[in-house]
């Protein structure tokens, strides 16, 4: 399974780096450079952090699903990755149709991170 992980946080990175070790990861520190990875290459899954300098997560994934240049990533699953526990988020989410899999509220858990990667496949957001 190829994910792309989106943070501008090294520490986080790493962190997922550790979490998610078993699997085949790609990292990203901006929605732009992760935009140009999911350009060309197909991933299973993409986790983003929301709240990055400049673009945040939701951008990223309006842009990998309605822009042509990203086509094949458009149904890709993602996960939101947040500090925010804001309800007007996840609505904002739902209003703007992002298909995402789980808002994960920062600090988590590696189980957490697991189980939102087996359920990965419901759009609940």
């Amino acid at each position: 399974m190829k994910i792309l992980v989106v943070d501008d946080n090294d520490i986080m990175i790493t962190v997922f780096q550790n979490i998610l070790s078993g699997y085949k990861v790609f990292t990203a520190e901006s929605a732009d450079k992760a935009l140009e990875l999911i350009r060309y290459q197909e991933f299973d899954l993409v986790i983003t952090d929301y709240h990055m300098p400049e673009k945040n997560g939701f951008y990223l994934l309006e842009k990998m699903r309605s822009a042509p240049e990203y086509a094949i990533n458009k149904n890709t699953p993602a996960i939101i990755c947040t500090a925010d526990h804001d309800e007007q988020l996840m609505e904002q989410a739902k209003l703007k149709k992002l298909k995402i899999s789980q808002f994960i509220h920062k600090p988590f858990t590696k189980e957490q991170i697991i189980s939102a990667i087996q359920n990965m496949d419901m759009i609940i957001f």
